[in-house]
Order: C-alpha cells, then sequence, then structure tokens
C-alpha cells in the first residue's frame, strides 16, 4: 500500500465503519408497483465525462436493443441519456458544491473520485435532515490514458530516438520534465534533431477544465518525481501547471478529453495526453508504416511501467495494424483493493490508484458510477424519482453484466478485475428505493458526525 495521503486514507476507512453499522443488512429494492420488475423504469439523465462517452454511448445503446442480454431492456420505456461536462461538473450535478444538486440528474459519471469533503457535501444535501441521503461510487470498467505527440511539422524525428514504426522513444524521466515546462524545446527533448527543428517550442496541451484525465495523469507524473509536488495535496490544483507562463505556458483544450485530443492533431509541435478510445478516434494509432492513411507524425508514445519494461497503452501491442481494441489495462497492479466491506458507500476510491503499475500500462484509471443508494430521501417519494432510480439500477446490472463488461473492451476499455466487480456487484445490489423508515434522518446523522470528525482531525 502507497504512503501517500495517510490522513485520507484512514478518514476515509472511519467514515466506512460509520456508514456499515447504519447501512441494511440485505440489498433490498423494495421498488413498488409498477417499478418493482426489471426494465420497469424511466427515462434517467445520466451526466459524464467525454473520457467516458465512447464506453457510456455503447453501453447504452445494448442496455436499449441487444436482444441476446437477460439484463438489456429493449423494447421497454427504460433510457439513458448521457450529457457531457467536466469531471468536477459531473460531481457538482450531485451536490459536491454546497450539497445543491441538478435535480434532473440521478446519475454521474467521473474518473476522479470526490474527495471527502466532496462526499460528504453529496451526501448531506444542502438541507441536511430533509435532503441527505447516501451516494455510491461503483467502478464499472478501466480506461488507459496515454501520452499523445504531434511531431513538428516538416522535421524528422532522429535516428537515434527513431523507433521502426515511426514514432520516437524518450524515457519517463524526461516526459515527467516535459509535462513540467522544464524540457521546452524539442531540441531538449531529441538532442540530435536537425538544427532547425531544435529552438522549436514544445506546445503543452492540457484540459481548460478540472477533469480525470488531469487527476490520473499528474498521479503517474508524481511516481516519476514526486518531490515536483504533482499531486492535489501538495497545493496543485487540477488545472495548475508548472512553469506555465511566458514561452512555456500550457496550451488549453476545451471540451474535456475529446477536446484534448482534438486540439494535439490540429497542434503541430504539440505533446498531450487522453484516453486510449480518443487518441485513436483521431487517429494517433495510425503511425505505423504498414497503414496507408497514417497522419503526418502524430502517435501516442509507448512508456515504461513501473517494473521498467516498455509497454503500449492498447492490450494488443500492434493494434495498430491488425485493428484488435482494448485497453492493456486488464490486470494494472492497484495500490488498494477495497473489498471486504460495503465499499461503495465509503470515500475509500479517492486512495485506490495503478498509476506506475508494475504490470501492464502504468496510466490505467477506475471509472466510476456515482448513483444513490436510495433516491427517495433525496429527492422526494415521487413515482417520477423511483423510476429513474429503478432504470438506475438495471443499467447498472447491465453494465457490470457479461455483455457489459464485453462492451467497454470493444470501445478501447477494459473489464473491470476480479475484485473490483465483486465491489461493485455488491454495491449495484443494493441501490433501490425508499428503503429504510427514518433513513433520511439516520443518513444525514451519520455524515454530520462524520463531517465532525474530519474537523476535529
Amino acid at each position: 500500500m502507497r504512503a501517500t495521503r495517510p490522513w485520507r486514507l484512514a478518514v476515509g476507512l472511519f467514515s466506512a465503519a460509520m456508514l456499515i453499522a447504519a447501512a441494511p443488512a440485505a440489498s433490498q429494492a423494495n421498488f413498488t408497483p409498477p417499478y418493482n420488475t426489471q426494465c420497469s423504469g424511466t427515462l434517467v439523465f445520466d451526466f459524464g465525462t467525454e473520457l467516458q462517452e465512447p464506453a457510456a454511448s455503447i453501453l447504452i445503446n445494448h442496455f436499449e436493443g441487444e436482444e441476446a442480454s437477460p439484463l438489456a431492456c429493449v423494447g421497454h420505456p427504460t433510457e439513458v441519456a448521457y450529457t457531457i461536462g467536466s469531471s468536477a461538473e459531473a460531481l457538482g450535478t450531485l451536490g459536491s458544491v454546497g450539497g445543491v444538486r441538478n435535480s434532473a440528474i440521478k446519475l454521474a459519471s467521473a474518473e476522479e473520485p470526490p474527495t471527502l469533503s466532496q462526499w460528504l457535501s453529496i451526501d448531506l444535501g444542502d438541507k441536511p435532515l430533509s435532503n441527505s441521503g447516501l451516494i455510491r461510487q461503483i467502478p464499472v470498467a478501466v480506461a488507459a490514458v496515454t501520452p499523445i505527440v504531434h511531431f513538428p511539422t516538416g522535421c524528422a524525428i532522429p535516428a537515434k530516438e527513431a523507433t521502426g514504426d515511426g514514432r520516437f522513444t524518450v524515457s519517463n524521466a524526461q516526459l515527467e520534465k516535459v509535462f513540467a515546462g522544464e524540457i521546452a524545446t524539442w531540441g531538449q527533448l531529441l538532442p540530435d534533431i536537425e538544427a532547425s527543428c531544435a529552438g522549436i517550442p514544445i506546445k503543452r496541451v492540457v484540459p481548460a477544465a478540472s477533469e480525470g484525465a488531469t487527476y490520473v495523469q499528474k498521479q503517474w507524473l508524481n511516481t516519476i518525481n514526486s518531490s515536483r509536488g504533482w499531486l492535489e495535496s501538495s497545493g496543485l490544483e487540477n488545472t495548475s501547471w508548472p512553469n506555465d507562463s511566458g514561452a512555456t505556458a500550457t496550451v488549453r483544450a476545451t471540451e474535456g478529453d475529446f477536446g484534448e485530443a482534438r486540439l494535439v492533431s490540429r497542434t503541430a509541435g504539440s505533446i498531450g495526453f487522453s484516453s486510449l478510445a480518443w487518441a485513436r478516434f483521431f487517429g494517433f494509432g495510425n503511425f505505423s508504416s504498414e497503414t496507408a492513411e497514417a497522419p503526418a507524425k502524430e502517435f501516442w508514445l509507448s512508456v515504461s511501467n513501473g517494473s521498467g519494461q516498455s509497454v503500449e497503452p492498447t492490450r494488443d501491442p500492434h493494434s495498430n495494424i491488425d485493428g484488435v481494441l482494448g485497453a492493456n489495462c486488464d490486470k494494472p497492479q492497484f495500490n488498494i483493493t477495497p473489498s471486504g466491506y460495503d465499499t461503495t458507500a465509503t470515500p475509500i476510491w479517492r486512495a485506490v490508484s495503478a498509476a506506475g503499475s508494475k504490470s501492464g500500462w502504468p496510466i490505467c484509471t477506475l471509472l466510476y458510477n456515482l448513483a444513490w443508494d436510495d433516491a427517495a430521501p433525496v429527492y422526494g417519494n415521487t413515482s417520477q424519482a423511483q423510476g429513474e432510480q429503478r432504470t438506475v439500477k438495471d443499467y447498472l446490472a447491465y453494465t457490470l453484466g457479461e455483455q457489459g463488461q464485453q462492451k467497454v473492451r470493444e470501445e478501447d476499455f477494459s473489464p473491470l478485475p476480479a475484485a473490483f466487480l465483486a465491489d461493485a456487484k455488491d454495491g449495484q445490489s443494493r441501490v433501490g428505493w425508499s428503503k429504510i423508515p427514518g433513513a433520511k434522518e439516520e443518513q444525514a446523522k451519520i455524515s454530520t458526525e462524520i463531517h465532525q470528525d474530519q474537523e476535529h482531525h
């Protein structure tokens, strides 16, 4: 287990113990007619990030229309609509800022787990003892974040750094300095580059808004050079980057992970990062000389994992040639596997990381859906809210089922490792409706006690 942020983990475990004591002993749904059967729910809005959109799209399409799956809802009014925003906005719809929620959104998708204070704000709501609830953070898949490059126009990759497939090799330490703005020109990165190209600035492309991809990228950069202070706990906010002014100022991409990959593709001489799915969509996987439509020197980079092995972000190292999709995140080495108790109702996921994994790709991250354990205390015991909660439960069941996990693989993600899948299915089974008389008051009381304990420590 890593030693980073020990106070956060300790408080998280304490919070988990308190919540378990108040949680229902069984995973009772308690839905009432006409919402007490599978696929009897109504339209629900999921607010999520650009990074998760490719996975969410295929899951929603097959959940609503795949005949082969017993967990799909073909021919029913059960629907999920995906609305896109930043990671911070996704959490904000549930009340991460002052407990103020967007009542139209009953499900959120994010890569960056809520901080302890955000988690408490979501649970308490803006009217504690009136609209407090219990949020569940449920893992649904694993994604690879990868460095992407648009090499300067008219420049050749030096022979000493060139690879056989049209890319170049650099060390993790060099990449860390690039993202820190310390290596600022192409000549500093590739000393043997032609003289006319040596002084060309490296344009660091980063997301403009607070994004989960940035959170994951900085976790990995921190494993390379922890003295840089990459983590937010060291004071570097999600949207802040070292040396971000003058000649080394970053170039900011809007529209999240999608916009990040698009802007690197449009900006010669740039380096950025994005999910594997969007990197491939914008052609960063077409770098082989065997690929006729390969763009001019645009590619993702291989990096070294925690074992010192040079690895690709793809499950199939030759996916740029044979088209076999999937991330190299099937068996990443996570620092913590939070199993053995009601994990999805706790903030412990903030401490879970696969950054620097010794197996597979070292920049893998869990993707999460955040759903209410019981939406009745949060939004009121109404027919509309119950219909939406029923769809949330059924959609999560499909996502975590065999077909759902296979679908995410087909969109350049990875299915959940077995231990995390078990946690996720346990959390999904507990999602229900109006489960415990007095639950609203009890959940608010617990959240208040946790908050007071946090302030005390």
